[in-house]
């Protein structure tokens, strides 16, 4: 994954789940390991940071991602999931899902199918957070998962 991105105003950071960095308490696996964080605190509405995987293989039978998220704050921001194609040179974005709102101080599920017309060449998944009028609060994803092996 890749957290520096063209257009990017701010960093996710990678966060140990007991530490007092202003995300979850907890992670989702073991309750003490780590997940990306996007802290808002500071920041200004509109604000956005990406992480964007490196390049995945294409898959003629589509793909399946699955992560769990966590937004603490009703205004904090929204957190949007979009596949990178590539033509030559230019990528192309497209949003696949986006959550906005607080999500009662809870980690959720969630699972995006990434049909094969848009896996039938290499791509790349960016998650993307944008800050909202709330600067007080935080985005976190933890165990992402991508199987290349049909939809979900």
């Amino acid at each position: 994954m890749k957290n520096k991105v063209y257009g990017d105003h701010f960093d996710w950071v990678i966060e140990k789940a007991t530490s007092s960095g202003g995300g979850p308490p907890t992670d989702v696996t073991s309750g003490i390991g780590h997940y990306l964080l996007l802290k808002t605190y500071g920041k200004r509405n509109g604000q956005k940071a990406s992480y964007v995987s490196k390049g995945i293989s294409r898959s003629d039978n589509g793909a399946c991602l699955s992560f769990y998220y966590f937004i603490n704050e009703q205004r904090v921001g929204k957190l949007t999931v979009s596949i990178l194609s590539k033509s030559g040179w230019v990528s192309t974005a497209k949003i696949l899902w986006s959550n906005t709102g607080n999500q009662s101080g809870n980690w959720k599920f969630a699972k995006v199918s990434l049909p094969k017309s848009l896996t039938s060449q290499s791509y790349d998944i960016m998650f993307t957070g944008t800050v909202g009028t709330d600067n007080s609060g935080s985005v976190a994803i933890d165990d992402i998962t991508l199987k290349n092996t049909g939809v979900c």
